[in-house]
């Protein structure tokens, strides 16, 4: 028993290793680095005294482990920012959307530094990283490649100061390399852009800013129409201007010189001016009133008086007289009813119709016998009147005429005035 465990010198440093390993673990996975780092030397001198195959193997194991279980920096270079925003774009391109997801979570976590104080460090956009670490199928996924690719696009391409993904760490006996000088970060840009990520605060009682509308569509067509009324002020006081220099030059001539004209002259002329201006007046406003003149009786014809309704009112000649009036006036239609009472008055006279207050005219024509000669002329003109006079309101001189022709033929078979 003694004798095997004297040619396994390796198994003498495993309880050396394993209290190691419990004394750092609360401490941290860092911590236990650099304890391991220290406490080499002393494992080799014991693992060169126990001697055997195994020392070499033993003294590289516990800086491969350690190393692997180095946790990732809370704060990265922006151009390490950049290159694993390049990682996770290369993942969505392979259609690795997990794995896209799973680097815009731990991304989403970190700061970014762009200069060496604390408060040069900044927040990755998460609204880019947000949706994507979000993301529950592809097609989700898939649309934060646009924001990503802008996000890329942004950020300024510099030396990587991070190793890349997979590369093979230093070995643990070699001096920490110093960090590189980063340039100093342009503090107007973080200015903004921290004022960027910051909330706006809401004013004191609930009340919202005015967003500066105005009075709405009369301001803005105010604030339109302000240039062209400036011009046309401008252009109102050049013309001012220029006839307050015509008149001064006109009336009190050049220094050394003589007016143009006199004052007695200025006076003619503007007495001259006057009366034309009149005279051109007068004479637009008759031939305007010569235009109105020969329409005026026909539109606007003149009330008929109240007797004109009753045929009994006047005597046979005293209607065709009153038609020759009315017709000279230009009041045919009532002319047309003149001559129709001229027949009827006529017809009352010698008997053949007796008058009877509201009996209209085609009763009248009923009572007299068909075999009666004139009877169709009768028949005739009071169909010619009712169609005048009841169905239009504005006669024709050939509806007179036509009226004036049956009424003399029928005054003439009735012994009437022919005339």
């Amino acid at each position: 028993m003694i004798g095997s465990r004297s040619e396994r010198p390796g198994s003498a440093m495993r309880p050396a290793i394993a209290a190691l390993l419990a004394w750092a673990w609360p401490v941290g996975l860092a911590a236990t680095a650099a304890t391991a780092a220290t406490a080499m030397p002393a494992i080799a001198a014991l693992t060169a005294t126990a001697g055997g195959p195994g020392a070499a193997t033993i003294a590289g194991a516990p800086t491969v482990e350690v190393a692997g279980a180095t946790a990732p920096a809370a704060t990265i270079s922006p151009a390490d920012y950049r290159r694993r925003l390049i990682e996770i774009q290369a993942d969505l391109g392979r259609g690795d959307w997990e794995g896209a997801r799973r680097r815009a979570r731990r991304l989403a976590g970190q700061h970014v530094a762009f200069g060496p104080d604390a408060a040069d460090e900044l927040e990755p956009d998460l609204s880019v990283l947000r949706p994507l670490a979000a993301a529950r199928d592809r097609a989700a996924a898939g649309r934060a490649a646009l924001p990503l690719a802008r996000l890329i696009g942004a950020l300024p391409e510099g030396p990587e100061t991070a190793p890349a993904a997979g590369a093979a760490s230093a070995p643990a006996t070699a001096p920490a390399a110093a960090p590189a000088a980063m340039p100093r970060a342009d503090a107007a840009l973080l200015e903004r852009l921290r004022r960027s990520q910051e909330l706006a605060k809401i004013p004191a009682g609930g009340n919202l800013p005015d967003p500066g509308v105005g009075e709405g569509v009369l301001a803005a067509l105010r604030d339109f129409l302000r240039p062209a009324a400036r011009m046309l002020a401008r252009l109102w006081e050049g013309l001012r201007d220029w006839l307050d220099r015509w008149l001064r030059h006109l009336l009190l001539g050049a220094r050394g010189r003589r007016p143009v004209f006199s004052l007695r002259a200025v006076v003619f002329l503007a007495v001259l001016l006057a009366l034309a201006m009149l005279a051109m007046a007068v004479q637009a406003a008759r031939r305007r009133q010569r235009r109105r003149a020969p329409g005026a009786a026909t539109a606007a014809p003149m009330p008929a008086p109240a007797q004109d309704d009753d045929p009994l009112s006047r005597a046979s000649g005293q209607w065709e007289s009153y038609a020759r009036d009315l017709a000279a006036a230009g009041r045919f239609r009532e002319a047309i009813r003149a001559w129709y009472h001229a027949v009827l008055v006529t017809l009352y006279k010698r008997g053949v119709l007796h008058y009877r207050k509201g009996r209209t005219n085609w009763e009248y024509i009923a009572t007299i016998p068909p075999s009666t000669s004139w009877r169709p002329a009768l028949v005739e003109m009071t169909r010619h009147f009712e169609r005048e006079w009841y169905g239009r309101d504005r006669s024709s001189p050939e509806a007179l005429a036509d009226s004036q022709a049956l009424a003399r033929r029928l005054l003439r078979d009735l012994g009437g005035s022919p005339a």
